[in-house]
């Protein structure tokens, strides 16, 4: 970081995010956000995905180095809100910024994976097929094993996990895509530029309706829960598909996100977007049948 133009660098910490320490860099004029993950390979990867959605034509803060040594990531600082902080979720629907998401989303699933899972060295997923993934990795099992355990959902009213799946390995083997995921893509992680910015993907190859499916929950669990913010983001990502969704993949994905981000809202107290997500998942459960 020897290119700052100025005598002195001042350092303001974000109060957001878990899983990185995260800064803005002032340094005269300029202003800069450095990223220091928790696990080393993330910032490699993140600036990789970002910089591939960047080839495709979406808006993302530009990076301008990584770390070899020690892990870090600094990047162009954009001046922008996130959506969630700029607009009320009636405004968001009114302006079909959730149809946005949902483009934004299928955009980003255009770029092909190798594997599934987080990234290995040379940009290859940990895992052969999705359901190795799905049946062996942490980053799906533990979730899963804690949802169930600590009963946050139940599988008679919000569906049974077991035949979710079954549905998505048939799927994954019936289309064998993967594809690189933002995994937590919200309106928490999308700047008010036009057009949108994103920020903070958490890197992962994996199936694009399993994303999807994420960003259905994550947009619920952020507290967007009425039923057009939904709609909107699906007709978005199938705009351009004559198909369509496949409900049942799509309520199978729906309900993998669920499981994973229960015990997430109810470690941090979040009782409001946790009720909301199981009232989504009972309703299409209820749906289904």
């Amino acid at each position: 970081m020897k290119f700052f133009n100025a005598d002195r660098v001042a350092v303001e910490f974000f109060d957001a995010g878990i899983s990185s320490l995260v800064c803005l860099l002032t340094a005269g004029d300029e202003r800069y956000v450095l990223k220091i993950p928790v696990r080393a390979a993330d910032a490699r990867n993140e600036a990789a995905f970002l910089r591939a959605w960047a080839g495709i034509g979406l808006a993302v803060p530009k990076v301008i180095e990584t770390g070899t040594k020690k892990s870090h990531m600094l990047m162009q600082y954009v001046p922008a809100k996130t959506l969630d902080r700029a607009y009320s979720e009636q405004e968001l629907i009114r302006n079909t910024s959730f149809v946005r998401m949902g483009k934004m989303i299928r955009c980003m699933h255009a770029v092909p994976a190798i594997g599934y899972g987080r990234p290995s060295s040379g940009l290859i997923g940990e895992y052969r097929s999705f359901e190795s993934w799905l049946r062996e990795s942490r980053q799906a099992r533990g979730q899963l094993t804690q949802t169930r355990r600590r009963g946050l959902l139940s599988e008679e009213v919000h569906g049974s996990i077991d035949e979710a799946a079954h549905i998505l390995i048939e799927h994954a083997m019936a289309y064998p895509h993967s594809s690189y995921c933002h995994w937590d893509f919200s309106p928490n992680n999308l700047l008010s530029t036009d057009p949108f910015t994103v920020i903070d993907p958490d890197p992962t190859f994996c199936t694009p309706y399993v994303d999807l499916g994420r960003s259905i929950i994550k947009t619920i669990g952020a507290g967007f829960t009425r039923v057009e913010v939904v709609d909107q983001i699906v007709s978005g990502y199938f705009a351009d598909d004559p198909i369509g969704p496949k409900q049942q993949v799509l309520f199978a994905a729906t309900l993998l996100a669920g499981y994973s981000i229960m015990p997430y809202l109810g470690d941090r107290g979040m009782a409001r977007e946790a009720t909301a997500v199981r009232e989504y998942l009972a309703a299409q459960n209820s749906a289904a049948r």
